[in-house]
């Protein structure tokens, strides 16, 4: 049986193509259509092989082949019985036929070659690329140590003039550091200023004590002076002046000097006075008169007396009781307690202690707090500022320091003692956190999200047992 397939025309179609493709330009054309191993055309053509452009496939192929092949191809088509040629066997050779084209187009010199060719040419414009490239690096490189020499040069020349000026200030310092010594300790210099100064500060404390010692004395007369002319009509003045002498004597207190200690270690009175107008001065302002317990040289008194608020002090110190009397503040001397108890009921607006209470036995200040309920008046005012040993920096620094402290009071205990004694609506105020020393949280946001969301509360709990308030205040009031 013949092949239906091909057909007189196509045959003399195929014979035309294969004339074509003999000359040399034609096989250089095939080769360069192949394009770097597209190998996938054979397959193309493998897969169509039963369709009616079959006759087309097997004419690329044969374009491909050599010259003798395509000359046996040519020779094939021309006899007549190739018309004839069962179809089976054209389809058992077609694949032998297709991997050996397959194989050649794979490995043929001319493909290989153009790949090669154009891999170079690919790597040329590669490296003139890079080449251009380094030549504008080299020349910005170039610029850059140009114009750094330059500034370098000028960066020196002004650090060593500033260094000159330096050297300058130091030595003339050091000259007057010199004179200093000198001026100190004549004939030793700098070297024998230390003990001098030693020495200076020794006589400036003795001066201290001996001025404290006086003010004390002539407080005690002013206070002997006052009771003399009550007891004026005793028979016997001189004896009552030479008992109240020798009372104030028995009694006279420690010599520890106090003052100093407070003005070396609490802070400035300045910025204190401040901190308490801001914390009770409106406080204090409808309840009047004001009862100033621990006065001191009267520094809140005379803020009070500024403001027009009727205020009063008493404070243990005959000579910082003496002092603000002396700057025409109401004034005594004497102990609270004792003070509160010739006061008539209801008879006090307010009653105010900063950093007394502490100072104070427990049975002596559960007095205090029960005097200060009869002697306000109904709706009265009480405040009570005091160290807060809650805070752990408190209790082993600034409150242990101080030997006339007598027992730390936690703000519940005072809260306690406040309600038992008779106080009304007792409320806290917590201030001075020590924020320099508190631990830093982590931060909410970036990769530590997670990590502060279970960190942070333990160290806000942390920094608050060690870190956290200094002093609080109770703020209470009188039954109404």
């Amino acid at each position: 049986m013949s092949d239906p397939n091909l057909t007189p025309e196509r045959g003399q179609a195929l014979r035309q193509l294969l004339d074509q493709s003999a000359s040399p330009s034609a096989g250089d054309r095939a080769v360069k259509a192949q394009g770097a191993g597209e190998t996938d055309a054979p397959d193309q053509a493998a897969n169509d092989a039963q369709t009616p452009a079959t006759a087309s496939a097997d004419t690329s192929m044969a374009s491909t082949a050599s010259a003798p092949g395509r000359e046996s191809v040519r020779q094939l088509l021309s006899r007549d019985s190739v018309v004839g040629l069962n179809a089976s066997a054209r389809r058992r050779l077609s694949p032998y036929k297709r991997k050996t084209l397959r194989l050649w187009q794979r490995f043929n010199p001319r493909n290989v070659m153009a790949r090669l060719w154009r891999r170079d040419d690919e790597l040329d414009r590669r490296f003139a690329t890079m080449e251009l490239l380094r030549s504008e690096v080299l020349s910005m490189g170039l610029r850059v140590d140009a114009l750094g020499a330059a500034g370098l040069d000028h960066k020196i020349t002004e650090l060593a003039t500033n260094l000159e000026l330096i050297k300058g200030e130091v030595r003339g310092v050091s000259e007057r550091i010199e004179q200093l010594g000198f001026a100190i300790a004549p004939g030793a210099g700098l070297v024998g200023a230390s003990p001098r100064m030693a020495e200076l500060r020794e006589r400036v404390n003795a001066i201290d004590r001996r001025v404290r010692q006086l003010a004390q004395t002539n407080a005690k007369l002013l206070t002997a002076t006052a009771d003399i002319r009550e007891t004026a009509h005793n028979s016997n003045p001189d004896d009552a002046i030479n008992s109240r002498l020798d009372g104030e004597q028995t009694s006279s207190g420690s010599g520890f000097d106090y003052v100093g200690f407070e003005q070396r270690f609490r802070g400035d009175p300045a910025v204190i006075l401040e901190i308490v107008r801001q914390r009770y001065l409106e406080l204090l302002r409808p309840h009047q008169p004001v009862l100033d317990v621990g006065c001191g040289r009267g520094e809140l008194l005379q803020m009070l007396a500024d403001e027009g608020i009727a205020a009063v002090g008493v404070d243990l110190d005959s000579g910082m009781a003496a002092e603000a009397k002396g700057r025409g503040l109401d004034a005594h001397h004497g102990d609270a307690i004792e003070y509160l108890r010739r006061q008539d009921q209801a008879s006090l607006g307010a009653i105010i202690s900063t950093h007394v209470v502490e100072h104070l036995e427990l049975n002596d200040l559960v007095e205090f707090l029960e005097l200060s309920v009869s002697r306000l008046r109904p709706g009265g005012l009480f405040i009570a500022e005091t160290p807060n040993p809650a805070t752990l920096l408190v209790l082993g620094n600034s409150y242990i320091m101080d030997p006339t402290h007598v027992w730390p009071l936690h703000p519940s205990l005072f809260t306690f003692l406040c309600e038992r004694a008779g106080f009304r609506s007792v409320e806290l105020l917590y201030g001075a956190p020590a924020t320099d020393y508190q631990l830093d949280l982590v931060p909410t946001e970036g990769e530590t999200a997670g990590v502060a969301e279970a960190i942070n509360p333990a160290l806000e709990r942390l920094n608050q047992v060690l870190f956290g308030p200094q002093e609080y205040a109770v703020i209470a009031r009188t039954p109404e």
